[in-house]
């Protein structure tokens, strides 16, 4: 998702980019509606290998797309990799998401599941030391100084965690 705002952001000018993004949205919001279902009709009409099949063409038309619409563009400075700030996000992030997964099976409180807890908040505690401290931060947490991007970050944050809930238990319903 920030990847397709920054290209829209990039290539249609502040009248046009209203528009643009409300396109943006109906698009997928089109393909959040239409997907589990399309998905399901192909399942049972062609088989389940058919759900990843079906993707070719919309990936070669995009592809098209980006290099017939999208201009090059390049930031101009030369800047350096976080490298610190990548190791310190990728282990707090993995602990996390381990915990998270192995711990309706391991138990909430035991000891795995809360020290993995433990390394993912210190993991996450070093990488936002790290990035406040760092000439060239991998995130600029000055940015969550904005209420605006503080805001965008985190509705799109609850309506990420919602639609996943819902897709969970939509699909334990529909089987």
């Amino acid at each position: 998702m920030p990847a397709t705002l920054s290209i829209i952001t990039d290539v249609f000018p502040r009248e046009e980019r209203t528009m643009a993004i409300g396109v943006w949205t109906g698009v997928g919001g089109l393909g959040i509606g239409l997907g589990p279902a399309f998905g399901g009709y192909l399942v049972d009409e062609v088989g389940w290998a058919a759900v990843f099949w079906m993707h070719i063409p919309f990936v070669l038309a995009a592809l098209a797309g980006l290099m017939l619409i999208v201009p090059e563009s390049r930031d101009q400075r030369s800047r350096s990799l976080d490298i610190p700030g990548g190791l310190l996000a990728t282990v707090g992030l993995f602990a996390l998401v381990y915990a998270i997964i192995r711990g309706g099976e391991a138990g909430w409180t035991s000891s795995e599941i809360l020290g993995s807890f433990g390394v993912a908040v210190a993991a996450l505690a070093a990488f936002a030391i790290v990035e406040l401290r760092t000439a060239e931060p991998m995130l600029p947490l000055k940015f969550f100084r904005r209420l605006d991007f503080t805001g965008s970050v985190i509705v799109i944050g609850l309506m990420m965690f919602a639609m996943f809930v819902s897709f969970f238990f939509l699909t334990q319903y529909f089987q």
